[in-house]
C-alpha cells in the first residue's frame, strides 16, 4: 500500500482496498503528502477523529474548513501521531491561516501532546516565526513546559532559531527563570546546540553565564560534552571559570575528553585548562578518555605532555581504565607512549589483572604481546593467569 501511495495512483490504491482488503495507511498519506489518498481513506472509513488532526498537514485551508463547517461539534482534541492535535500540525508547518482558523473554532492553544509539547513548542523548535507571533498574540503560554521541563525558549535556543528566540525573549522578563527538570537554563541549551547567535541574544537579555544545573554543570560543561567549540570559546571570552567543577568534581575538559569532543578538548587546552585536573575520585581527563576508548582525545592530551601514569584515588592509571573497559585503541596509544604497563593500583593489580578479571580478551592479548608481567601478583597473591584459571573453572561449572 505504501508504494501505491508514493506512486500517487488512486485507482491502484482502491484496487488494493477492494480486491485485497488492504487498508490505506493514514500516516503514509501524510508522510508522502498525498492528499488524494488521504481523502480516499476518509471516504472509506468515515473516521473523523483519525482524519481531522491530519487535515492541517497539507496546508490546504478548504480541507480544514470542510471538517470544521460540516462537523461543528468536531473533537478538536482528537490526536494523531505522538498525540498531536490539528493545531500542533498546523503550527509545525507555520500554516498561520489554518492556525487562525482552528483558534477561531475553539482549539486549545496550550494543548499538549504525549511529550508535553504545545503548538508553541513546535513553532519554536522549527523557527516558524509567523505562527509563533500569532500564537503569542493569541495568548499562548510562553512559560509552559514539556515533560522534560523545556519551554519553547529552550527549543529555540538549542536549534539556534534566532528570530523565534528574539520574539519569545521580548515577552519574557527573566530568561533564567524557567529551568528544565535537570535545572538547565535556555543558555545551557544554546550551548548544547552550539547556538552562538542565540546565546548572544540570551546574554544580552540578562542570562547568567555562570548558571549551573542540578548536577552543578555550567554552560561551559554543556558546550564541552556536545563539542560546541564556537559557543565554548564565546563563553570563555566572558572570563568564566574554565576549571569549574560539577557535582562529581569534573571540569569541562573532563567532559570533553569523556565524549571524545576533539574540538573542545583542543580549545580548552589552548586556553590553558589544567590537563591534570582531578575529579572527586582523582581521575584526570586522560582517565576519562581511556574509559570510553576516546582515541583522539587521548592523543591530544598525550601530545600536550599529560602525565600518562597519573593515578586516581584507587591507584588506577589510564591504562587500568583502558584494560577494564576493553579500550584497545586507547591502550595501544598509551603503550606506544611508554606507559608503565605493570603499574599497580591500591590492590596490587596491574592492567592485565583487570583485563583478565573483566574478560577483556583483546586488551589482555595486547598487554601480553607488549611484555606485561604475567607473573605479577596482586595484594591477594594472585597472578593474572590464576584469575584466568578461576574464570575458566567457574564458567565450566556453570555451563551445565
Amino acid at each position: 500500500m505504501e508504494y501505491a501511495i508514493i506512486s500517487r495512483n488512486p485507482d491502484f490504491i482502491m484496487h488494493l482496498v477492494n480486491e485485497y482488503h488492504i487498508e490505506i495507511h493514514l500516516e503514509s498519506c501524510i508522510g508522502h503528502e498525498n492528499v488524494q489518498a488521504y481523502c480516499l481513506y476518509y471516504n472509506e472509513t468515515k473516521n473523523l477523529n483519525a482524519c481531522f488532526p491530519y487535515s492541517t498537514c497539507f496546508h490546504y485551508l478548504p480541507l480544514c474548513q470542510y471538517f470544521l463547517l460540516k462537523h461543528p461539534n468536531i473533537n478538536q482534541h482528537a490526536i494523531g501521531f505522538k498525540g498531536n492535535t490539528a493545531l500542533h500540525f498546523a503550527a509545525w508547518g507555520d500554516f498561520i491561516d489554518i492556525v487562525q482558523l482552528l483558534l477561531s473554532h475553539g482549539a486549545n492553544i496550550n494543548e499538549k501532546n504525549e511529550n508535553g509539547w504545545t503548538a508553541l513548542h513546535y513553532t519554536a523548535n522549527y523557527n516558524a516565526l509567523n505562527a509563533t507571533r500569532l500564537l503569542v498574540k493569541s495568548g499562548a503560554d510562553i512559560h509552559i513546559k514539556d515533560n522534560n521541563g523545556c519551554t519553547p525558549l529552550h527549543f529555540a535556543a538549542v536549534n539556534n532559531c534566532i528570530e523565534t528566540a528574539a520574539l519569545l525573549i521580548s515577552h519574557i522578563k527573566n530568561v533564567d527563570k524557567d529551568k528544565t527538570n535537570l535545572g538547565r537554563t535556555a543558555l545551557h541549551y544554546a550551548a548544547i546546540g552550539n547556538s552562538k547567535e542565540t546565546a548572544e541574544l540570551l546574554i544580552s537579555a540578562g542570562a547568567d553565564i555562570k548558571a549551573k544545573d542540578k548536577n552543578e554543570e555550567t554552560v561551559l560543561h554543556a558546550a564541552a560534552r556536545n563539542n560546541s567549540k564556537e559557543i565554548a570559546e564565546f563563553i570563555i571570552n566572558y572570563h568564566v571559570d574554565i576549571e569549574a567543577k560539577d557535582a562529581n568534581g569534573r571540569s569541562p575538559l573532563h567532559c570533553a575528553a569523556y565524549f571524545n569532543c576533539k574540538d573542545t578538548v583542543e580549545l580548552f587546552i589552548s586556553k590553558h585548562a589544567n590537563i591534570e585536573a582531578k575529579d572527586e575520585i582523582g581521575s584526570t581527563p586522560l582517565h576519562y578518555a581511556a574509559i570510553r576508548n576516546c582515541k583522539e582525545s587521548a592523543e591530544i592530551l598525550i601530545s600536550n605532555n599529560v602525565n600518562i601514569n597519573a593515578k586516581d584515588n584507587f591507584g588506577q592509571t589510564p591504562l587500568h581504565e583502558a584494560a577494564k573497559n576493553n579500550s584497545k585503541e586507547t591502550a595501544e596509544i598509551l603503550i606506544s607512549n611508554n606507559v608503565n604497563i605493570n603499574a599497580k593500583n591500591n590492590f596490587g593489580q596491574t592492567a592485565l589483572h583487570l583485563a583478565v578479571q573483566n574478560e577483556k580478551y583483546e586488551v589482555s592479548e595486547l598487554l601480553i604481546l607488549n611484555n606485561a608481567d604475567v607473573n605479577a601478583k596482586d595484594s591477594s597473591g594472585l597472578t593474572a593467569i590464576q584469575y584466568a584459571i578461576k574464570k575458566f573453572e567457574r564458567n565450566s561449572n556453570t555451563s551445565y
